[in-house]
């Protein structure tokens, strides 16, 4: 029955019932809903031969808006009024309809509320395997004897890997990286996904305070924070990119979008900022949770964010998460004649990111830009080397080596004041590097077996 019809029978029957009350009555109360005691009541605007029940169900037969029973009969029903078993009958049902409407948009909000969570992880730990492993199993795996089980023999042993002599695999989507083949002491965790979709954000939170309390070095060299359940859409987020409604040092040419119209990663996905960069920016339709944002901290952004995941308790890691995201990316309101620090963010970006402030960082510190002069540095000396080493060769042995250095110091072929600053400035950036790194300068250029250190993704001591 319709919500129309089951109200116009309800009415019928009340003023069936009303019209029976009246001709019982002797008229001595007045029907306009006066008061016993003859002073003006609620219902003193209703027509002759009505009373406030009766224009409760009839407005809400023509209005169909839900009315609170309780309050109105209670206050305006006379108390000697027969058959109020049917009104409270329909004040029952119209009571349980709101509590199952309510109920389920309950369970909808919870469906579709935002929710934080890392979705994946790397930490570099410059310590032995043994430890790495034992340290790994006994916040993962609730089962783990810590007295007397061997914690690698937990991990499934998939031989080298490109770096790395030994991979271990463990149960979802944890790998350990170990005995670096370029010399570095290090032990390279990973955490896939699935690893915090199975033990959550609480086993890794605890990982990581172990390992700071314990005093080994260690830092995070990727971490992927993600949003579910977010109340824009990439188009929306594509859109304001493309218009420069945006506060970022990320370049214009990284915004990109693709649609993938079918399957199982069907849907929109936008892109900004450039992968395996310090920040990277990925918003995308999720089937089951809706569109999520991810923001992929890698370099000198996921060692802060670790720093400071380590001092935050867990239940506040999505605010440290939103802080970090707010300053590689802010969405704001951006006019011709308004500097854009002083912009107002979006009303969706405002409304996602709510009170928490946008954390300044530097990341162009000193470690990271002797890195990258020294890869610089690296490469333009190999290549050099590369491309004169067969010829010098052939001119050495024809020559020999003594005519061959008072070649090279004659006249002619001597450095000009410009070579001699872009010398002296190779050679102090190769030895700071070579401090950074802990190691030398020709390890630097030519490193183990020929394959030079930087490319090989050397890890920079922690201050």
């Amino acid at each position: 029955m319709k919500k129309s019809d089951h109200f116009r029978d309800l009415l019928q029957t009340l003023q069936e019932e009303q019209s029976d009350y009246r001709d019982r009555q002797s008229g001595g109360n007045d029907p306009g809903g006066a008061s016993r005691n003859g002073s003006e009541g609620p219902c003193s605007d209703a027509p002759p031969g009505s009373s406030r029940p009766f224009l409760i169900m009839k407005n809400l037969w023509q209005t169909e808006k839900p009315v609170d029973w309780s309050i109105s009969l209670s206050r305006t029903q006379p108390s000697d009024f027969p058959s109020r078993a049917s009104v409270f009958e329909a004040a029952k049902v119209q009571a349980e309809r709101i509590t199952r409407e309510l109920l389920e948009g309950l369970t909808a909000l919870s469906n579709t509320a935002v929710k934080f969570t890392i979705h994946g992880a790397e930490v570099t730990v410059f310590d032995s395997l043994e430890n790495v492993a034992h340290v790994l199993a006994s916040e993962f795996f609730d089962d783990f004897n810590v007295f007397d089980e061997d914690a690698i023999s937990r991990f499934e042993d998939l031989g080298p890997a490109k770096f790395y002599g030994r991979l271990l695999k463990g149960p979802c989507g944890i790998f350990i990286r170990a005995e670096n083949k370029l010399g570095a002491s290090h032990v390279s965790i990973e955490f896939k996904g699935e690893s915090f979709e199975v033990y959550g954000m609480a086993p890794f939170a605890r990982l990581l305070t172990r390992l700071h309390e314990s005093g080994q070095r260690w830092h995070c060299t990727r971490l992927d924070n993600a949003w579910d359940g977010v109340e824009f859409t990439p188009d929306k987020v594509f859109r304001a990119l493309k218009r420069g409604h945006v506060r970022s040092l990320a370049q214009r040419d990284t915004i990109t979008q693709f649609d993938t119209p079918f399957g199982e990663n069907a849907g929109k996905t936008t892109y900004f900022g450039r992968r395996g960069s310090a920040d990277f920016l990925r918003v995308y339709d999720r089937r089951e949770t809706g569109t999520r944002l991810e923001h992929e901290c890698r370099r000198g952004r996921a060692k802060l964010l670790g720093l400071m995941l380590v001092h935050t308790p867990l239940a506040r890691w999505h605010e440290i998460g939103l802080a970090h995201l707010r300053d590689f990316v802010d969405f704001v309101k951006r006019s011709p004649d308004e500097n854009v620090t002083r912009a107002k963010p979006l009303k969706f970006w405002s409304k996602f990111v709510g009170s928490v402030e946008r954390i300044h960082v530097s990341m162009s510190d000193l470690a990271s830009t002797l890195k990258v002069r020294a890869e610089q540095t690296a490469v333009q000396i190999q290549s050099v080397v590369k491309s004169l080493s067969r010829r010098a060769n052939v001119i050495l042995r024809a020559v020999g080596q003594k005519s061959f250095l008072s070649m090279l110091s004659r006249e002619e072929v001597r450095l000009r004041p410009s070579d001699e600053a872009r010398a002296a400035d190779m050679k102090t950036v190769l030895a700071t590097a070579a401090e950074l790194y802990e190691c030398s300068v020709l390890d630097i250029l030519g490193g183990v077996g020929g394959r030079p250190l930087l490319s090989g993704g050397m890890v920079w001591r922690p201050d």
